[in-house]
């Protein structure tokens, strides 16, 4: 959850325990980890004197920016896993039953539609050529 809090700066819900020196909180998926340890030593640089506060909030900008690439590189790895696991499953009953019925679930498990349904967004080949 990325959202600025009332004019306060403060985006993440670990930012303030960061911001304080406080110890990492449990429980965040290696990203947040990260970005914690960013913020930490963000804030400490900046009560150190080292940097500005222009220069802070530029830092933090920059890393917010790579904490949001990073999250979405993350979910997408979960969906992989997610559909390779699906898929997987699917092939394996296809080997042992080859039939409409298994490769329409394999169709399933790697598009997620069924296969006489309208795919979602655009094709690929829209995709590749601009197409709208």
């Amino acid at each position: 959850m990325v959202s600025e809090s009332q004019n306060t700066g403060v985006v993440l819900p670990y930012e303030t325990a960061a911001m304080r020196g406080d110890p990492m909180p449990e429980g965040l998926k290696s990203y947040d980890c990260t970005m914690f340890q960013n913020l930490s030593l963000l804030y400490q640089r900046y009560r150190q004197k080292l940097i500005d506060r222009d220069q802070a909030t530029k830092e933090k900008k920059t890393l917010l920016e790579a904490y949001r690439i990073e999250k979405f590189g993350y979910s997408v790895l979960e969906e992989n896993i997610a559909i390779s696991k699906r898929l997987e499953t699917a092939a394996s009953a296809y080997v042992y039953n080859p039939c409409v019925e298994t490769a329409d679930k394999m169709y399933e498990a790697f598009y997620g539609i069924k296969r006489n349904e309208k795919p979602r967004g655009m094709s690929l080949e829209d995709f590749l050529t601009g197409a709208e």
